[in-house]
C-alpha cells in the first residue's frame, strides 16, 4: 500500500497529520514495511515554498528532519515577522550555511521542479487543497485523523492479501 500525501509547510491541518497521526502511521505501518509513504510538496504560498526548497536542499536524510522541524515549529516561524530567519536557522541546522541558503533560495530548477509536481497533482489528481492523500487509489481530502485512516490502510492491505 502506497500513501501519497500531498502538504504545504504552511498549512497547519498538515502540521497538526505530521506532529499526531504520522508518528501512528510510522509505528503501525510504515516500520512494519506494510505501507510506502511519499510525501510530494503542494506550497501554498512563497514562504512554503521557501520551506520545501530548503528541505530539498539539505543533504541526505537531513531534508526529512528540516521538514519534521518546519511542521514542529510551524506556529513560530509562519507567524514571525522575518519568517526566513527561522528558515535560515533550521537549514544551518542542517548543514548548510548561508551561502547555501540564498543559493538554494534562488534555484530556479528546484523552483520549476515543486511547480511541476503541484501544477500535475492540479490538473491531473484534481487536487485544490492540504493535506491530501492517496491511499492507493482513495483520495483522501484534509486530516481526517489516524482512525480514519487506518480503516482505509487496513482496507487496502486486506485486498492485497498483507
Amino acid at each position: 500500500v502506497t500513501i501519497v500525501a500531498y502538504t504545504s509547510l504552511t498549512c497547519s491541518h498538515c502540521a497538526t497529520f505530521h506532529n499526531t497521526v504520522l508518528p501512528e502511521i510510522k509505528k503501525n505501518y510504515l516500520e512494519a514495511g506494510k505501507v510506502r509513504l511519499v510525501f510530494r510538496d503542494f506550497p501554498l504560498d512563497g514562504l512554503a515554498m521557501a520551506g520545501a526548497m530548503l528541505a530539498r536542499c539539505a543533504s541526505g536524510d537531513r531534508g526529512q528532519a528540516m521538514l519534521n522541524l518546519m511542521f514542529r515549529q510551524q506556529a513560530a516561524w509562519v507567524m514571525s515577522k522575518e519568517p526566513i530567519k527561522p528558515l535560515t536557522s533550521y537549514a544551518k541546522l542542517a548543514g548548510m550555511n548561508e551561502n547555501d541558503v540564498n543559493a538554494c533560495l534562488e534555484n530556479e530548477g528546484i523552483m520549476t521542479a515543486i511547480r511541476t509536481v503541484q501544477e500535475t497533482a492540479s490538473n491531473l489528481y484534481k487536487i485544490a487543497s492540504t493535506p491530501t492523500f492517496f491511499i492507493n487509489d482513495v483520495k483522501v481530502e484534509g486530516n481526517r485523523g489516524y482512525e480514519f485512516m487506518a480503516q482505509i490502510i487496513d482496507k487496502k492491505l486486506e485486498e492485497n492479501g498483507s
